[in-house]
């Protein structure tokens, strides 16, 4: 009797919460003037209901509206918020702040090197804001990292702590609004006869292109198979592999080709998973493989070079697309790729030890673009950007190594490794199947962010953050798990 009472009460929380978090949301779209009331009379006070009845009770219904939030103004000057998922989050980054205040119990974090790198890579953002070239950019840029932070790795972690089999259901719910929102895209794709060239826009207005669409569809597609094959109920298990094939056709008409490499290194990585490779041959491959194109660097160039398939010539095929990843020459994506990549490195040149500022680099690289490797898309105006021709750095290790400098790049390249070393641990020596399962759904989405990050960068975009930074808290609560059964024999 006392069970279902407390679950009649949770769904009530769970509601009040909900409907707390929209008017809220609503509230903040249509005011005018001064911000400082709406933080007064709402935020503070949502902020400390939350903590009281659970701060990780909002996660399900974050993981929900995620997918579904779109970009609009709030009446308050150029101030532009992502509704309704950025109100909750700030309400739920106080709330966990809150927290972990009064609950100590959280502080055995800081036993995992993992999370202390992470904390580390935050540390670069406040260490470049003291830096930078733009301070109230960067000011902006660093509060919505560490935000993300604090809301999408220190709360899952709360919550994986006790249920780790909830990483599962969080992707799930996920799942729900991105699978509502393909059958969205795919309906007006299908308008256009799948025209490759409206698939840029074709998921707007719940994600700005393409790109960052196809990032959480391939981010997803594992836990999407392997919750399926793990699925005691046979109406559930059929129902999440035709979700699994949604998500990978909805891959397919996205036109991502970092998206199709992505996902191909997500096949490769699972036969290495399923060989039980170790994770030091893992890493010697990579490296091999990185320095083995370095001393053929120059051959492969000159070879580039003769590529004249074309990604963006009107209704390109799909050997047109997959052949035309190598062409840097009349490619206009990819050479405009390797103009960002490389104001990023003569920028890190310029400020090396502090980077420009988080947030910066859409405003200074304008000035490291040379002549000859300008494109017919590059940006000139950062105020005033074409459709089409927007981003940063379209790589999230360059992107840190111009903005942080050295430390940030270091830092991210340390979350990458560890990453994998923890979850390879995991998935080959947890006793739990619970835990190997949904270990190797983390890893493998992060997987497929990594390769993703070569050729754009998303940390940035809560849609994404959300998908990595819980990754991480599931991988680093499972390594600690590993660790402390480890002891106890």
């Amino acid at each position: 009797m006392e069970q279902k009472l407390d679950l009649h009460l949770k769904g009530i929380y769970f509601l009040f919460i909900a409907a707390w978090l929209i008017i809220l949301s609503a509230a903040m779209l249509y005011s005018e003037g001064s911000i400082a009331p709406l933080v007064m009379v709402f935020v503070i006070p949502a902020a400390i209901l939350i903590h009281v009845i659970g701060v990780t009770r909002t996660l399900p219904f974050l993981a929900l509206v995620l997918p579904f939030s779109i970009e609009a103004g709030t009446g308050l000057g150029d101030l532009h918020l992502f509704i309704p998922s950025e109100p909750v989050e700030g309400i739920i980054c106080l709330a966990a702040l809150i927290t972990l205040t009064f609950n100590f119990k959280h502080v055995q974090l800081l036993r995992s090197l993992l999370f202390v790198v992470c904390l580390a890579y935050m540390g670069s953002f406040i260490f470049a804001l003291v830096f930078s070239t733009m301070p109230i950019v960067s000011v902006k840029a660093a509060m919505m990292r560490l935000s993300y932070f604090c809301c999408f790795l220190l709360v899952p972690y709360m919550l994986f702590q006790s249920r780790h089999e909830y990483y599962i259901r969080l992707m799930k719910l996920y799942m729900i609004g991105l699978s509502v929102i393909v059958l969205y895209t795919l309906f007006r794709h299908s308008l256009y006869d799948f025209s490759k060239d409206y698939s840029g826009t074709a998921c707007k207005p719940f994600f700005s292109d393409h790109t960052i669409y196809s990032a959480s569809l391939t981010f997803l597609v594992p836990s999407a198979i392997l919750a399926g094959l793990n699925s005691v109920k046979q109406y559930a298990r059929i129902l999440l592999f035709a979700v699994s094939a949604l998500l990978i056709l909805a891959i397919f008409f996205s036109f991502s080709r970092a998206a199709w490499i992505s996902a191909l290194a997500v096949l490769m990585f699972s036969a290495v998973l399923y060989l039980r490779i170790r994770f030091r041959w893992i890493m010697l491959a990579i490296l091999a493989g990185a320095l083995y194109i370095g001393v053929q660097a120059p051959e492969y160039v000159w070879k580039l070079r003769q590529n004249n398939y074309d990604s963006n010539a009107r209704n390109a095929g799909i050997e047109e697309q997959v052949r035309s990843v190598t062409n840097t020459r009349s490619d206009q994506s990819n050479a405009e790729r390797v103009n960002r990549w490389s104001c990023a490195i003569r920028m890190f040149q310029d400020k090396p030890w502090t980077g420009f500022g988080p947030g910066t680099y859409q405003f200074q690289y304008l000035d490291y673009q040379l002549p000859d490797e300008r494109t017919a898309i590059s940006v000139t105006d950062p105020y005033h950007i074409e459709e089409g021709k927007g981003g940063t750095a379209h790589n999230e290790l360059l992107l840190a190594l111009s903005e942080n400098g050295i430390l940030g790049f270091v830092f991210l390249l340390l979350i990458m490794v560890l990453s994998m070393y923890y979850g390879t641990q995991v998935i080959y020596r947890h006793p739990l199947k619970s835990y190997r399962v949904a270990c190797t759904a983390a890893l493998l989405g992060l997987v497929s962010f990594y390769v993703h990050s070569l050729f754009n960068n998303f940390l940035d975009a809560d849609k994404i953050a959300f998908l990595f930074w819980s990754s991480i808290a599931l991988i680093i609560v499972s390594f600690q798990d590993l660790k402390q059964r480890a002891y106890e024999r």
